[in-house]
């Protein structure tokens, strides 16, 4: 009899301690339908991946008409300086799937794009959407630029290649 209780007592400490677990565990990235989520600390090990390299980080939503407005400019960043030294991504507010798939459609967007968690826009300070980051060869922020990027923007980050 006393056996059986006893199991019964560790059953339900067992299941407490896989759910601990699990929660505590750092996860980088989530599949969300076709997309990865990014959290804080998925960027974090990002931007470490990619000293060396000048990084472009885009904050957009699908249904922001200045989103809209300067993704084809980013498409013509990213295809002209993609390669060893310049990484490009779109981090997505969209709740709608379905709405961010189309949009990466219709604008042909080539570049990565990643769901942005909750935790990654407030360690940002996005205060609204089109947002773009740019960071040097060391990981340093160098350029925030709140609102639409424009035909120029490349000239802020060209000497840094």
């Amino acid at each position: 009899m006393k056996k059986t209780n006893f199991r019964w007592l560790i059953l339900p400490i067992l299941i407490a301690g896989a759910f601990y677990i699990t929660a505590c565990t750092d996860k980088t990235d989530v599949e969300t339908g076709n997309f990865t989520t990014m959290n804080k600390t998925g960027y974090i090990h990002f931007l470490e991946k990619n000293k060396g390299k000048v990084v472009l980080v885009n904050v957009f939503a699908s249904w922001c008409p200045s989103c809209q407005y300067e993704m084809p400019l980013l498409n013509n960043i990213y295809s002209d300086f993609k390669g060893e030294n310049f990484v490009m991504i779109g981090l997505s507010i969209d709740k709608k799937m379905n709405d961010l798939s189309k949009f990466i459609k219709e604008y042909n967007v080539d570049f990565p794009i990643y769901l942005g968690a909750d935790d990654l826009m407030k360690h940002l300070k996005v205060t609204g959407v089109p947002e773009t980051f740019l960071y040097d060869k060391k990981g340093k922020l160098v350029n925030k630029t709140i609102g639409p990027v424009n035909e120029n923007y490349s000239e802020k980050f060209k000497n840094l290649l």
